[in-house]
């Protein structure tokens, strides 16, 4: 949209102040330039915008992580595990020791479901 705008101001400015053959001249491969740039920058827009999601919660699911605690319960233990740094308190139904690589499937809320890999 801003190219577009910037094309219009060159062609009136060129219109304005040259003759129109010349104008025309200048105008023609300015404005296949600036199609060209168009074109390019909505292609990488594209390709960005069918990347999967990389961060936050939803871009979890797949990633690996490592168990570093255990807090003991009398129905299924919960785990500690460390995401890129990060600590998130974590279910499984394997049984998971300090030290496990488990890789990460879901998220319900904020308790990650993961399993041994």
């Amino acid at each position: 949209m801003i190219l577009l705008i910037a094309l219009g101001g060159i062609g009136v400015v060129l219109f304005v102040f040259l003759s129109f053959k010349l104008a025309l001249l200048v105008f023609i491969p300015v404005a296949v330039v600036f199609l060209a740039l168009a074109v390019a920058m909505r292609r990488q827009m594209t390709r960005t915008l069918r990347l999967p999601v990389a961060t936050g919660v939803e871009g979890m699911e797949g990633k690996t992580a490592e168990v570093v605690g255990i807090e003991e319960r009398v129905t299924l233990p919960r785990y500690v595990v460390r995401c890129e740094g990060e600590l998130w308190r974590a279910r499984s139904r394997d049984e998971l020791s300090v030290g496990d690589e488990v890789r990460i499937v879901a998220v319900e809320g904020i308790t990650l479901v993961v399993e041994r890999i």
